[in-house]
């Protein structure tokens, strides 16, 4: 089979064009793959983000109309069907709000008037050392606040 390869100029140009064609076909279908796996990663990426755009919208107009009890709803569905999506809603103050709730802190961490307010469910008396004491109330009419939002009479009237 060599000898016959060896002596035919016609066999050695065939397996030559044989080859390049080959190698241009691999070539191409390389390049092509990559393009496609590059533009369909760009495609999941538009439509997560576009998941994500929708997702939050929908959160914060159930938020802006006040029903709390709705939007936890929403979150814990949308946690149960998208398991592989992180959903976390942050109050104005950075607090998580749906998120899981950080364990209780231990006795000796709590302010003492705390500690008696909640182990006796009652509310402190006044008078009792730990109830808050009584804001004194100034005269009504006096101070600064009064002065800059009294009425004044207008001209011509």
């Amino acid at each position: 089979m060599l000898e016959v390869i060896q002596q035919r100029l016609v066999i050695k140009i065939g397996l030559l064009a044989t080859v390049a064609v080959a190698a241009g076909f691999s070539l191409a279908s390389m390049m092509s793959t990559e393009t496609l796996l590059r533009s369909t990663s760009r495609l999941h990426r538009e439509a997560a983000g576009g998941i994500a755009t929708s997702i939050s919208a929908s959160v914060t107009s159930a938020m802006l109309a006040g029903d709390g009890a709705h939007v936890r709803r929403m979150v814990s569905e949308l946690k149960t069907q998208l398991p592989q999506v992180g959903i976390r809603v942050f109050s104005a103050r950075g607090e998580e709000v749906f998120g899981t709730k950080p364990p209780l802190p231990g006795p000796d961490r709590v302010p003492l008037l705390v500690r008696t307010a909640v182990t006796s469910a009652k509310p402190a008396k006044i008078g009792d050392e730990r109830a808050l004491p009584r804001l004194p109330r100034g005269r009504r009419g006096t101070g600064r606040a009064h002065r800059r939002h009294r009425p004044r009479a207008r001209a011509g009237r």
